[in-house]
């Protein structure tokens, strides 16, 4: 059963067994929110980024599979921001920002993350790595 309040034009999705529905209430991406800094009209492009990391400001980039994937960190603003939290001018990638090991790859916190988004959202049914890759994305 879906039901869409008026004044918001945000879905919410009841189940009727009381169980928590994942991503219900994520906001839902539309084309207006895509990166501008990743071009997707030019085969060109794609090719380009696919080839190599030139592209790449932080240095850290490797040769990824998709364009999608060829995306460097300095080239998403609210990450940008977060490497700039560090005041260390020394910080040129975010996986060089001092938060970063302790939250993303500790995996005490990933397992309390976890248990956090279970809570909210439910089990997500994946072997433990996928599990804690996932939580350290969300």
């Amino acid at each position: 059963m879906a039901m869409s309040s008026s004044d918001s034009e945000e879905e919410i999705i009841v189940d009727e067994s009381d169980n928590i529905i994942p991503y219900n209430f994520e906001p839902v991406v539309s084309d207006d929110d895509d990166d501008e800094s990743v071009s997707s009209d030019s085969s060109h492009e794609e090719d380009y980024r696919i080839s190599n990391t030139t592209w790449c400001s932080c240095t850290h980039c490797v040769v990824m599979q998709t364009q999608r994937e060829c995306l460097c960190c300095r080239a998403v603003q609210k990450v940008l921001d977060k490497i700039h939290e560090a005041d260390d001018h020394q910080v040129k990638c975010i996986t060089e920002h001092p938060g970063f090991a302790p939250v993303c790859l500790n995996i005490w916190v990933l397992q309390a993350a976890y248990s956090q988004y279970r809570q909210q959202y439910g089990n997500f049914n994946a072997p433990v790595h996928e599990r804690h890759r996932y939580t350290t994305y969300r």
